[in-house]
């Protein structure tokens, strides 16, 4: 079961039918009784889920369109906002998460090399 903070459905003007989710929590691969917290976007065309969100490009005659891997989705021009908006808290979440993560990575190599100074005598041997 999946956490969705929001959701956007339209219809395209062929037809299809197009959701758009943010996700913030998945249940682990490895154990579905353990949620893990993510930072994805979904998007299902007509119930199927395609793969690898670009975010939100400049098509020359649709105008903006969502960029997935081998396509690009239409966006009906009255969600156009909301569709954006979703977009920009998707980034914005995602790279606050990319940034704590690269301070603890930092702060552990730093603890890590404060620790092998101490046991080694400052970098000399006996």
């Amino acid at each position: 079961m999946d956490n969705t903070t929001r959701e956007i459905r339209w219809t395209t003007p062929s037809g299809k039918i197009v959701t758009m989710q943010h996700i913030t929590r998945r249940e682990s691969i490895a154990d579905h009784t353990v949620m893990v917290d993510c930072d994805d976007i979904d998007i299902r065309v007509d119930g199927n889920l395609m793969i690898g969100y670009d975010g939100i490009v400049d098509h020359p005659t649709a105008g903006k369109v969502i960029q997935v891997c081998g396509a690009k989705i239409y966006i009906a021009p009255e969600i156009l906002a909301d569709v954006i908006s979703m977009d920009k808290a998707y980034h914005d979440r995602y790279t606050a998460r990319l940034k704590a993560s690269m301070l603890a990575d930092k702060e552990y190599t730093a603890h890590v090399s404060r620790i092998n100074n101490a046991m080694t005598l400052n970098g000399t041997s006996l």
